[in-house]
């Protein structure tokens, strides 16, 4: 029987890096009605369409200038040499890869010009196939003015992003990117996979045409040597200023003392609550209590903010993961308590609702599940749409002298 695993990952799988047969490996393990297909898409569109099926979601992956990370994920990618990605690629897409479809046979058509021109011309629109690919994915993320920055200035905002990540493994070293990944998810790391499309042949290749895909990835040469030396050297000297202190998952781990024990304590509304037209937004004033020992912090990995849940009358969740609203700046410490402005969105259908005003330990708990109180109240959700006016009404006589 297949295992579960109840958290929350997003395996950003960059092509020819092997990312088929780790979705294979885990299929096996948790079962496909927790790990995705290959899904291609964008970030949100993904989260939005597929999160609530699977917690384990494997994706090309496409990040919208500007959009961050989701902090109820866990991020997983790992990086191919990007001259032996570039030439994979080309290989496999020439030699291997079914045109089955106007996209294929146009990938296929971009990539005999490359291979003809030796790296000289190619499709504007298939051109990060070829050239800077990895840090034209990872600068997109946290950084909504990318279209506007150098290619120096998009290593940098790469460079950033991807220390946000969880696992940055390396293709050249599968074995311990699987340990990694299978630790992260609860498995015990498999001594091999099995391989998945790949490549049947690679023909040589001229030492011009090899230089110039090297001058092709600059950047993402830079940017994985900069990844092999931090592995390397368990390090966070040469991390972005961004990413220090609070990033970085796959170079160190959190102290356990950052996950909440036992948060003691509970909710009350202080606000009113008026009866809500579908899809209102409105801001209650909500009092949190903190009665344990520890305190419960709103920076890291595991940041602590205010959410809330709508159930039905049947006691099922109708919206689970609301709006978040932070804490105050600090946190909620030991022994106190604080008054939050949470921003509150009514349910799209009409209806009376149970909403329930709690904390939320990101990537870890909801807090109600481990013993917190949240407040909890009903709210009458109306119809926006005016009652239309009632006919006027005809007396007997009228119609009688009208039908005369």
């Amino acid at each position: 029987m297949a295992k579960a695993f109840p958290g929350r990952v997003i395996i950003d799988h960059r092509p020819k890096t092997g990312g088929v047969a780790v979705e294979s490996w885990l299929a096996g393990e948790f079962g496909r009605g927790c790990v995705s297909t290959h899904l291609p898409g964008s970030h949100q569109d993904l989260i939005a369409s597929y999160g609530g099926q699977y917690s384990i979601i494997i994706t090309h992956i496409v990040y919208h200038p500007g959009e961050m990370l989701d902090p109820r994920y866990q991020y997983v990618t790992w990086l191919r040499d990007p001259v032996d990605r570039v030439l994979s690629w080309l290989f496999y897409v020439l030699q291997d890869a079914p045109a089955i479809n106007e996209d294929s046979k146009d990938i296929k058509a971009a990539a005999e010009i490359f291979l003809r021109s030796e790296g000289r011309e190619c499709p504007d629109h298939r051109f990060t196939d070829y050239s800077n690919h990895y840090v034209h994915h990872f600068s997109a993320i946290d950084c909504p003015d990318i279209r506007n920055r150098t290619v120096e200035g998009r290593f940098e905002a790469a460079l950033a992003a991807i220390s946000q990540y969880d696992i940055v493994g390396l293709y050249e070293d599968f074995p311990g990117f699987l340990k990694e990944t299978a630790n992260l998810v609860g498995l015990e790391a498999p001594p091999n996979i099995k391989k998945v499309n790949v490549s049947k042949k690679r023909p040589e290749i001229s030492s011009a045409f090899r230089e110039r895909i090297i001058e092709l990835n600059e950047y993402d040469i830079k940017l994985y040597s900069h990844i092999e030396n931090w592995k390397k050297n368990n390090t966070q000297t040469d991390l972005p200023a961004k990413a220090r202190g609070n990033g970085a998952g796959w170079l160190r781990h959190e102290p356990k003392d950052v996950l909440i024990a036992r948060p003691v304590g509970g909710g009350h509304l202080a606000s009113s609550v008026p009866v809500m037209t579908i899809n209102e937004r409105t801001v209650l004033q909500v009092d949190f209590r903190n009665q344990s020992p520890q305190s419960w912090l709103d920076t890291g990995r595991f940041p602590v903010r205010a959410s809330y849940h709508w159930l039905l009358p049947t006691g099922e969740a109708h919206i689970y993961d609301g709006l978040r609203s932070p804490l105050p700046k600090g946190g909620l410490p030991a022994g106190e308590s604080v008054s939050i402005d949470m921003t509150i969105v009514a349910p799209s259908e009409p209806g009376v609702y149970t909403l329930v005003l709690s904390l939320v330990q990101e990537r870890f708990s909801w807090l109600e599940r481990r013993g917190f109180e949240p407040a909890i109240i009903q709210v009458e959700v109306r119809d926006d749409k005016p009652a239309p006016a009632p006919a006027p009404r005809i007396k007997w006589f009228q119609r009688r002298a009208s039908a005369q």
